[in-house]
């Protein structure tokens, strides 16, 4: 019975197209006289798609049978997009030819658009002069006489003006556009209506644990100052960098407004003063991963906090660190934080002992840039066969030794969201000089630049683009230290490689690790089924032993194809890839938990 069914199944499987077809799918959509915007942005606009060459491999993805109401849907939706990009007389027709297949002809007619003839605003008669929009935003307005009338200027227009009056202390504002339409012309009146001048009164704390002090440190207002919603986001986001919040809420008290004056409440709840995490993980390069977390709130200071963190796998047998930060440090958005550590690292080129300790202050810019500055002091233990360990160190008897340097960097994330991201950046640089002190045996400056950049091209699918550069030169007659060098190939690296193993080896094998390297990835990411989606990607890059030397000649490539499964804590990823043009033609399996950038 169950061979049966099992065949039953398998069959259903093979015949799924040959079914799925003979529901008359769209063989093809032909747009013409659309002479404003492509056929390509037309086809947004409809339910209906064509089932070309390139999506009949996907036949498991849901793509809509012909239906003459999804068609004449499709048409409606296609006038009000041409109507809301100021083409009112818009006429759109549709023919279709059924022969075991659907082939749809769109006619667009666009007419003549609607033209601004004018843009004027009137204000309410007030004595207060500062209710005149200013000449700077004026010039921000999206409308232009002369232009083609659109809803979205038309909306982003409202959202400007109301923006500037609520951030300029007039939370009262009231914006009556009125839009006088003549012929194709349009002449756009925004009528406004200010309210009276207000601004920021009495400021009220609501917390049970936090004293309110530290608090309104944070607030990037006074009562008295001119009234700005602007503030009260920022200020809001201020106070839960604190870190010791489970939410925080700035609201101003509009229906309390006394004399011009605006009350604001504070209102916050406060994390648990301990909190504990434990993990496990797999992956194939760390295999099992572990993890402890265990956070103390309140350690010398009510906003401070303390946290140990224990790591295993088999790349770090043991990672311990203690790290205290101090919130609010000095300045507003800007923290201490001071982590005496203990790991031990285990890399194909070498395993290494560190101890020591950093201390860090990290600025918040803005919402999406970060500023740092480190120091560290660590004292290392190499160990590694002699041969090896010669090579490493180019003939220096150095086992045991000290690392005292300062690393400066700056980032900049505007990629969403933060699992999967689909659009925006991540843009990084660091600089690292080390040999301060503290007898350090090395002595190097270390640069590395990153960027991502994410971008949909088609509904779910996503262009994704990793570059990373980096470099390292020596001074005073030194060397890199092994653990600081760049290494290649790998599960985040170029693929077709394993952990390390793209780059200069030693007589045994082993990686050396370079002083110049690049490293570059294109992914294709798409949806594959529910909450399986697939990736195809290429990898090239390379390490060079010297320093500043980069040789676009002697890069080394590895195309691919993977597959992720979406979790709430990210993607699990399994990853196949080859290299070519190379004398190396194995496959690299890898599995791990994230996309690879």
């Amino acid at each position: 019975m169950f061979s049966k069914l099992f065949r039953i199944a398998i069959l259903l499987v093979l015949l799924y197209p040959v079914i799925a077809f003979a529901q008359y799918p769209v063989k093809e959509i032909n747009i013409s006289g659309n002479e404003t915007f492509s056929s390509g942005q037309i086809k947004n606009q409809m339910q209906l798609k064509e089932r070309g060459t390139f999506k009949r491999l996907f036949f498991w993805r849901d793509l809509l049978p012909f239906d003459e109401t999804l068609l004449q849907n499709d048409i409606a939706s296609i006038k009000d997009f041409y109507k809301k990009e100021g083409f009112l007389n818009v006429d759109v027709n549709a023919e279709t030819k059924i022969d075991n297949s659907v082939s749809i002809n769109i006619k667009i007619n666009e007419n003549q658009p609607i033209i601004i003839s004018n843009v004027l605003f009137n204000f309410s008669s007030t004595q207060d002069s500062s209710i005149s929009l200013p000449q700077d935003i004026q010039k921000q307005i999206s409308l232009i006489k002369g232009k083609r009338f659109t809803d979205n200027h038309y909306k982003k227009d409202l959202l400007l003006i109301n923006s500037y009056y609520v951030n300029n202390g007039f939370p009262f504002v009231s914006v009556d556009p009125k839009l006088l339409v003549q012929d194709n012309l349009v002449k756009v009146v925004f009528n406004i209506n200010t309210g009276a001048k207000s601004f920021f009164g009495n400021i009220t704390v609501k917390s049970e644990k936090i004293p309110s002090q530290y608090i309104k440190k944070q607030i990037s207002f006074s009562s008295g100052d001119k009234f700005s919603q602007n503030e009260l986001g920022q200020s809001q986001q201020q106070v839960y960098e604190l870190g010791v919040f489970q939410y925080v809420s700035v609201n101003a008290l509009l229906d309390s407004t006394t004399n011009n004056q605006i009350p604001v409440s504070i209102n916050v709840k406060e994390s648990a003063r301990f909190r504990t995490k434990t993990g496990i993980g797999y992956g194939k390069e760390d295999q099992v991963r572990l993890f402890a977390e265990v956070r103390k709130i309140g350690f010398l200071g009510s906003v401070r906090r303390i946290t140990l963190n224990a790591k295993h796998s088999y790349l770090e047998p043991y990672n311990l660190n203690l790290k205290w930060v101090h919130p609010a440090f000095v300045w507003k958005r800007t923290s201490l934080t001071i982590e005496p550590f203990i790991r031990k690292e285990r890399e194909p080129a070498y395993r290494i002992r560190r101890t020591g300790i950093s201390s860090s202050i990290h600025k918040n810019v803005s919402s999406d840039i970060d500023i740092f500055m480190n120091y560290s002091l660590e004292q290392a233990k190499l160990f590694t066969n002699s041969l090896t360990k010669e090579e490493l160190l180019a003939n220096r008897d150095i086992s045991l030794y000290n690392k005292s340097g300062v690393t400066l960097g700056i980032t900049r994330d505007t990629s969403f969201p933060l699992f999967t991201p689909n659009s925006g950046s991540y843009l990084s640089a660091t600089y690292t000089i080390s040999g301060l002190g503290f007898n350090s045996s090395f002595h190097y400056h270390r640069f590395l630049a990153e960027a991502h950049f994410f971008r949909e091209i088609t509904e779910s699918t996503v262009l994704a683009i990793k570059t990373k550069w980096g470099v390292i030169e020596t001074w005073q007659n030194s060397i890199a230290p092994i653990e600081e060098r760049f290494f290649i190939g790998g599960s985040s690296s170029v693929r077709g490689w394993a952990r390390s193993e793209l780059g200069p080896k030693s007589t045994q094998g082993k990686p050396l690790g370079g002083n110049s390297y690049v490293e570059n990835s294109i992914e294709l990411r798409f949806p594959v089924w529910s909450r399986l989606s697939g990736v195809i990607f290429m990898d090239f890059g390379n390490v060079w032993t010297s320093s500043l030397y980069f040789d676009i000649n002697d890069l080394h490539y590895s195309p691919g194809l993977g597959i992720r499964l979406h979790t709430p804590i990210g993607p699990i990823r399994f990853d196949v890839a080859s290299p070519i043009f190379d004398d190396k033609t194995t496959f690299e399996y890898h599995l791990s938990v994230g996309h690879a950038f």
